[in-house]
């Protein structure tokens, strides 16, 4: 099962922080120039906007998430050029949960220093582990019958040994 979308709510997110950015940018930089230079406001603006596009485009890069019958196919970090998979018998529990705005499908491996790293990513991966249980999240739509679908075929996936439940277990 693939997860044709898995970073839409990111996108969401990416949009709606460049517009945040923009309209904050453009007065600080009309106050900037002293109210004389249009331009040089706008040039403010744009440079700030494609700022944004550049970390949205770093963000978004990468195949789309999946489960399959090896395992879980995710992004670990953000950032990530490709995806890493997480096989079924090093998976220790899954669930849904609320991801920001968004539903996600937690991920949490038996042994998760494997996939952080170290530096910043390490770092961050531990804050978010433990923020939310775990720092492997697919972003999923808010759609009922899929997330079903979703718990099936988790179930279905990993030999029965796993069900999705509602938090970290």
């Amino acid at each position: 099962m693939t997860f044709p979308d898995g970073s839409a709510a990111r996108r969401v997110v990416a949009v709606l922080a460049v517009l945040a950015v923009g309209f904050l940018a453009a007065p600080v930089a009309i106050a900037a120039a002293g109210g004389r230079s249009l331009f040089m406001s706008m040039g403010s603006v744009g440079a700030t906007l494609a700022v944004c596009a550049v970390i949205g485009l770093l963000i978004r890069r990468g195949g789309s998430p999946s489960i399959d019958r090896e395992g879980v196919r995710l992004k670990a970090f953000g950032f990530d050029r490709s995806l890493t998979l997480v096989p079924w018998p090093e998976v220790d529990a899954v669930w849904l949960a609320q991801a920001g705005w968004y539903p996600g499908l937690f991920v949490r491996p038996r042994d998760p220093e494997r996939f952080r790293g170290g530096g910043f990513r390490g770092w961050f991966m531990r804050y978010a582990a433990r923020r939310q249980g775990s720092e492997m999240v697919i972003g999923l739509r808010h759609d009922r019958a899929f997330l079903e679908q979703v718990c099936v075929a988790v179930h279905e996936y990993s030999g029965g040994r796993l069900l999705v439940t509602a938090g970290p277990g």
